[in-house]
């Protein structure tokens, strides 16, 4: 593979499981229509900033009501505590809504400055895990639950919403995932792993078969490989936090280990916090270091069940293959289609 920072490989997307085949220019009534979706989304938007205040202006003004002593003191203490949940919750509840919300008319506005459609097409695999995402596009009509038929979506690029072939407009705003992966091989010739690297137990009749990694999917494992290694938000948060622990233990250990002793609850919850955080991205570092395995071996498995009696040197398509990692065990292709881990615009 090459070296060189300047090397760019192909990718492809993919969408509710089809392929991304080709993009399209949004036509007039569609441009009408997303914009106007856009200003419905701003107007909700500066509804539930509106909202926010009165999560905070509702439990004080019910305060002003209750009575001031009640005749059971925990009746007292458990009024206490809903009216101040309410008042932190509610407007995080409202922000965080208002941000999504945000996100949304944002998505549309780069949609109508980019002008782009994207129209994938396809089968959908009716032996496939169910997926979240197809039920709700068969469910509002989009896609066809007949297994054998020809599937076909229009998707917005950035706000990866569906446009409805009968109406022109988003379905329900469907939240779809669209992937960006490394372009596969369109042709691929997999050899027998001799029965001395790798075997089945208890099913003689399988094999495994092996197929090298091009240069586009070496890439994409080196680009996951670097957002594992990349440390997040919460990790960096964490380590100042850890950080100024430490600085006030070495000024005044005594005075840091009474502060510990004395709230020791908040402190019990603050490092199981911390495990937690630290198991994730140590988590994440094994598994890249298996990933970083996976490109120095550079091969993508098969485990096939159909094939022992065929000859070796009889090519096959990968067009329906289920393949994965020799050192990581993770799932590369399933069922032809690219694992659900797999996704680039993780890594930007």
């Amino acid at each position: 593979m090459p070296e060189t920072d300047e090397f760019e490989f192909p990718t492809e997307r993919w969408c509710a499981g089809l392929r991304v085949t080709r993009a399209r220019s949004l036509s007039a009534n569609e441009r009408e229509a997303v914009a106007a979706w856009a200003t419905v989304l701003r107007r909700q938007f500066w509804l539930w900033i509106a909202c926010a205040p009165v999560g905070v202006v509702a439990p004080v003004t019910i305060a002003t009501f209750l009575p001031g002593s009640y005749p059971w003191p925990w009746l007292q203490q458990f009024v206490t505590a809903v009216l101040v949940a309410d008042m932190l919750i509610a407007p995080a509840l409202c922000l965080l809504r208002a941000r999504e919300l945000w996100r949304r008319s944002r998505g549309f506005a780069r949609d109508l400055a980019r002008g782009e459609v994207l129209h994938c097409e396809g089968a959908l695999d009716p032996e496939a895990a169910p997926d979240p995402e197809r039920s709700r596009l068969i469910a509002a009509g989009i896609l066809s639950p007949d297994p054998c038929a020809l599937q076909a979506i229009d998707v917005l690029p950035e706000s990866a919403a569906v446009l409805s072939t009968a109406a022109g407009m988003p379905a329900g705003f469907p939240s779809l995932r669209i992937a960006v992966v490394a372009a596969g091989p369109s042709y691929a010739f997999r050899i027998p792993l001799p029965e001395s690297m790798a075997w089945l137990e208890g099913d003689p009749q399988a094999q495994i078969l092996r197929r090298t990694l091009n240069p586009s999917e070496q890439a994409e494992l080196e680009t996951h490989i670097q957002r594992l290694r990349r440390p997040s938000l919460g990790v960096l948060v964490w380590t100042l936090y850890v950080t100024g622990w430490i600085v006030a233990a070495s000024l005044d250990a005594r005075a840091t280990l009474a502060y510990a002793r004395a709230r020791w609850p908040l402190v019990a919850v603050q490092v199981v916090m911390l495990g937690l955080v630290v198991g994730f991205y140590t988590r994440g570092l094994k598994l890249a270091a298996r990933l970083e395995q996976d490109t120095r071996t550079g091969w993508a498995l098969t485990l096939d069940r159909s094939r022992a009696a065929v000859p070796a040197d009889v090519p096959e398509t990968a067009a329906s293959a289920t393949e994965f990692l020799p050192h990581s065990r993770a799932l590369w292709i399933e069922r032809g289609r690219p694992a659900r881990w797999r996704n680039l615009r993780r890594a930007a």
